[in-house]
């Protein structure tokens, strides 16, 4: 039998023109002799010129991603060499930490005491307060309860730096007004003491009375925590030596106790200005306990407010936050602005009040060492005896305070 024509098989292809970007197969037919009229096939495969560069490309773009994924993660070679200098960093801090937490074992208690770690306030005090409201019944001396012990002595808190805010030398002794704080009913020694701040920082004066008990000449004091971790300035409790022995039937021996706020001294809880504190008679080993009042002026800071920063706060705190009052003054602007100079209040500006004929208003800034700004307005007419006074603050809870304050340097 005749085989089938290979035309049916497989069609010629011979002189296609293939698309420069493929691959095709192009057949060749051929007769040989001795075949029987069948065609032998060849096939061959044909690689173009623009075939050719779409692999050339397609190696490149593999090359390239692969040299990227070298350069993301290091050879072998290079990331070995990082971890080892990892460790070795790792290694070192370890060692340095360990020194360090020996030598500090070394010292013992003979080094000072850390300050104690910022805390968020539960009593609702401004972040003013919260640099001190950190170390709330903080400080050695500490009883059951977390109160100082005020019987036993003991001094144990940390001694505050001597001048830690910039008011110089202790003051040297005035003559205050004094407010008695015990009356030495029980056969002791009465007291009469104030705050005041001086140019040299705040002090605390006292004065001692002999009412019953023997000649005394060596007192101690010490303070308890309170709102504004007010102190002696060389520590928790302080001697008193009193420059002449107080005797009975004699009259007043003065003594001014330099004062600071320390952070360890502070009290957690609703602001006061009470202070509590205990006199010890070292001659007969009795101990009296009394309240100070703070006196809030006693603690302004020599710390100026510019202008704009001024102008920024009032604007912040809303009118209704605002504290006032008439206060009989007896005095000018000009004298007033000097008399709140010397107390620590610092003027800022003078403006002439719109819509008020001859009225001007004086704007003046205090911080407490706390660290508790107050912006204070004082509107006065010439020829008045009084002026007006208004208080802001964004430490609101101590707003009463600053009023009282400045209502007593008014007078």
């Amino acid at each position: 039998a005749t085989p089938p024509p290979c035309e049916a098989r497989l069609p010629p292809r011979v002189g296609c023109t293939p698309p420069s970007n493929h691959v095709v197969c192009c057949t060749a037919q051929l007769f040989l002799p001795g075949s029987f009229g069948v065609r032998v096939t060849e096939r061959s495969t044909v690689m173009t010129r623009g075939n050719q560069r779409e692999i050339d490309r397609q190696r490149a773009a593999a090359r390239a991603k692969k040299n990227a994924g070298n350069k993301r993660d290091g050879d072998p070679q290079s990331r070995n060499a990082a971890d080892g200098d990892a460790l070795a960093k790792k290694r070192a801090m370890k060692e340095k930490a360990k020194a360090d937490a020996e030598a500090k074992a070394a010292k013992g208690q003979a080094g000072p005491r850390p300050a104690p770690q910022a805390k968020p306030s539960e009593s609702g005090l401004p972040a003013e307060l919260a640099g001190l409201d950190a170390a709330a019944g903080g400080g050695g001396g500490e009883a059951k309860g977390g109160e100082i012990d005020l019987l036993g002595m003991d001094a144990g808190g940390a001694a505050p730096a001597s001048d830690p805010f910039g008011f110089g030398a202790p003051a040297t002794p005035a003559q205050p007004t004094l407010t008695p704080v015990h009356d030495g009913s029980d056969g002791g020694i009465a007291i009469a003491a104030s705050f005041v701040g001086t140019s040299n920082g705040p002090v605390l004066n006292l004065a001692f009375t002999n009412v019953g008990a023997p000649p005394s000449q060596n007192l101690a004091i010490q303070f308890n925590n309170n709102t504004f971790g007010v102190s002696p300035r060389s520590g928790q409790s302080a001697q008193l030596p009193l420059p002449s022995p107080c005797l009975q039937g004699g009259g007043p021996v003065n003594f001014q106790l330099p004062v600071t706020c320390a952070p360890q001294m502070v009290r957690r809880g609703a602001p006061s200005l009470d202070i509590q504190a205990a006199l010890k008679n070292m001659a007969t080993q009795s101990v009296v306990y009394f309240t100070l009042k703070l006196d809030l002026s006693a603690i302004f800071a020599p710390r100026p407010m510019d202008r704009d920063t001024f102008i920024s706060t009032w604007k912040q705190i809303p009118d209704t936050s605002e504290l006032s009052s008439m206060v009989q003054t007896g005095a000018g602007a000009d004298a007033i602005k000097a008399k709140l100079t010397a107390k620590n209040v610092h003027h800022v500006f003078r403006i002439d009040v719109p819509n008020a004929p001859g009225q001007q208003a004086d704007y003046y800034s205090a911080t407490t060492m706390t660290n508790a700004q107050f912006l204070v307005e004082l509107k006065s007419s010439p020829g008045a005896a009084q002026v007006k006074l208004a208080v802001r603050t964004v430490a609101q809870p101590l707003a009463q305070f600053c009023k009282e304050a400045m209502e007593g340097l008014l007078r």
